[in-house]
């Protein structure tokens, strides 16, 4: 697919030669206006999740804090992050391999304060749990981005097993 990158301001705007731009097709939903600090993502494939998680590294890569990325389940390659500006100095990323609990290491992170974002990829975050983290997050002023972890069905003589 023929892509075209054009800067406009801080924000970036991905066309194709389809008549949708990445912004159309890929929008966080953010919880309740009670909830600013936590936020659902939800994407459709890799490419989406990408350039979602894009947006999120350029939104605070200017802050004096950490963005930390816990289980990510794609990072964009280095071409990628330098073609569309994002500096990666002030980003960590923690293993899913690395950790024994993906929601214990979000906590962990929101509650000592020195991060401006944590995004992680998780499936297992209920509407209480989402409703103690957003109140961590609120604290210690930590935007949270969680992606849905998608899981790959076999698909064989056209049924998903």
């Amino acid at each position: 697919m023929n892509q075209q990158l054009t800067r406009q301001s801080q924000n970036i705007r991905i066309t194709s030669n389809a008549s949708k731009s990445i912004d159309d097709m890929v929008k966080p939903t953010s919880t309740s206006q009670a909830q600013k600090f936590s936020h659902m993502v939800k994407t459709d494939d890799e490419l989406s999740e990408s350039f979602e998680l894009i947006k999120i590294l350029r939104l605070y890569q200017q802050s004096n804090r950490w963005t930390l990325l816990i289980a990510p389940q794609n990072i964009p390659d280095k071409a990628l992050l330098d073609c569309c500006s994002v500096d990666m100095d002030r980003v960590l990323v923690v293993r899913e391999k690395q950790i024994i609990s993906v929601l214990a290491t979000i906590e962990n992170a929101l509650s000592h304060a020195t991060c401006s974002a944590v995004v992680a990829w998780c499936n297992n975050i209920n509407s209480t749990k989402m409703a103690q983290i957003n109140q961590l997050a609120e604290k210690s002023q930590c935007h949270f981005y969680a992606f849905n972890k998608r899981h790959k069905a076999l698909v064989k003589n056209g049924h998903t097993h």
